[in-house]
C-alpha cells in the first residue's frame, strides 16, 4: 500500500508539472502568433509605401520626357522629384523605426509578463493555490535580473489567499518601489491593512488606488469601492460613503452596494432616496435582515405604521440581530405610539 501511495504522489506531481508546462507553452504559442501577425502588418505597410514610391518615380520620369528641354525647368523638376523621393524615404524609415520601437516595447512587456507569471495569475484567479505556487517557483528560477514587480504582486496574492498578511505586505511594499503609482499593488496593500483592522492605512491605500489614472481590474476595483465605503460609514462620512457605493453600483450593482447607498442616504436624512435604494437591494436579495430593518425604520419615520410593522416582522423572521437598528426602531416606535413594541 505504501508503494502505491508513493507512486501515486509521484504521478500527481509529474502531472502538475506537465500541466503548468503545457499552459506556459500555449501562452508562448499565442504570443508568437500575435507577434508574427503584427510583423506581417508592418511588412505589408512598408511594401505598400515602396510600391507608391516606385510609381511616383515613374511619373516623374514620364514628365521629364514630355517637358521641353531647358536648363531651368529641368533643374526645378529634378529638385521637386528629389525632395519628394527624400520625403517618401523618410516616411518609410519612420514607419520602420516605429515598428521596431513597437516590437521592442511589446518584447519588454512580454518579458515583464512571462508565461509562468501569466499562468500563476490565472491559477490564482481560480484559487488553484498549489499549482500557482509551482508556477511562481518556475518563474523565480527563470528570473535572470532579480525580482520584478509582476512576480512580487503575484506572490503577494498567493500570501493573501493563504491568510499570510505580513508576508503579503512585505511583497507589496517591494513591488511599489518599482512603480509608486501601481494601483494593483496599492489596492492589495489596502486589503492587507483592512484585514488587519488598520482602517486608517487601508483608507489611505484605497484612496491612492482610485486617484491614479490607471485603475486596477474591475474585481479589485469593486472591492476597493465597497471597503472604502464601509470605512467612510464607520467614520460617519456619509456623503463619501454614498459616492463610493454609487461607483460600485455603476460598475457591478448588487444587493450589498444598493444596501450601502440606502444606509448612507438614511444617515444623511434623505429618506426617499434611501427607500428607493433599499427597495433595489430587496429585489436582489429579499432575505437580508438589515435591509428590512432600515425599511421598517423609514416606514415608522414617514408615518406608515402598518407597513413598518410588516417590515419589522419580516426583519425579525429572517434573523435581525443588529443592536443599533433594534434600538433605534424601539425608540422610533415608542415615539410614534402606533406600533406595540412589547410584542417584539
Amino acid at each position: 500500500t505504501t508503494t502505491i501511495v508513493v507512486h501515486h504522489r509521484k504521478f500527481v506531481a509529474a502531472l502538475s508539472h506537465a500541466s503548468i508546462v503545457l499552459i506556459c507553452s500555449l501562452i508562448d504559442i499565442q504570443h508568437n502568433m500575435e507577434e508574427s501577425g503584427e510583423l506581417a502588418e508592418s511588412v505589408t505597410s512598408v511594401h505598400v509605401s515602396t510600391v507608391a514610391l516606385d510609381k511616383h518615380s515613374e511619373e516623374v520620369q514620364e514628365s521629364n520626357e514630355t517637358n521641353d528641354p531647358g536648363d531651368q525647368p529641368t533643374k526645378q523638376l529634378e529638385n521637386s522629384s528629389t525632395s519628394s523621393i527624400k520625403s517618401a524615404l523618410s516616411v518609410q524609415k519612420e514607419m520602420g523605426d516605429g515598428g521596431a520601437v513597437g516590437h521592442k516595447q511589446e518584447a519588454g512587456e512580454s518579458l515583464k509578463e512571462s508565461a509562468f507569471l501569466q499562468t500563476a495569475s490565472y491559477l490564482l484567479d481560480v484559487h488553484a493555490l498549489k499549482f500557482a505556487e509551482m508556477a511562481l517557483a518556475h518563474e523565480l528560477t527563470s528570473l535572470s535580473r532579480g525580482l520584478n514587480r509582476g512576480y512580487l504582486v503575484a506572490q503577494a496574492r498567493l500570501h493573501l489567499e493563504k491568510k499570510e498578511i505580513q508576508n503579503a505586505k512585505s511583497c507589496l511594499q517591494k513591488a511599489i518601489t518599482f512603480n509608486f503609482q501601481d494601483s494593483v499593488a496599492w489596492s492589495l496593500l489596502g486589503h492587507c491593512c483592512y484585514l488587519e483592522g488598520d482602517m486608517d492605512s487601508a483608507k489611505d491605500a484605497y484612496e491612492r488606488t482610485i486617484s491614479y489614472v490607471n485603475p486596477p481590474p474591475l474585481p479589485l476595483l469593486h472591492a476597493v469601492y465597497i471597503r472604502l465605503a464601509e470605512i467612510y460609514l464607520k467614520c460617519n462620512d456619509y456623503e463619501k460613503a454614498k459616492e463610493m457605493y454609487l461607483h460600485a453600483c455603476r460598475k457591478n450593482p448588487s444587493s450589498v452596494t444598493w444596501k450601502g447607498v440606502g444606509i448612507a442616504c438614511f444617515k444623511l436624512g434623505d429618506l426617499a432616496q434611501a427607500e428607493d435604494a433599499l427597495c433595489e437591494a430587496n429585489v436582489l436579495n429579499n432575505l437580508d435582515p438589515v435591509v428590512w430593518g432600515y425599511l421598517a425604520m423609514i416606514c415608522v419615520k414617514t408615518q406608515r405604521p402598518v407597513e413598518g410593522e410588516q417590515a419589522l416582522k419580516f426583519a425579525l423572521k429572517v434573523g435581525l440581530r443588529d443592536k443599533e437598528i433594534i434600538t433605534e426602531l424601539d425608540k422610533d416606535m415608542k415615539l410614534s405610539g402606533d406600533i406595540k413594541t412589547n410584542s417584539y
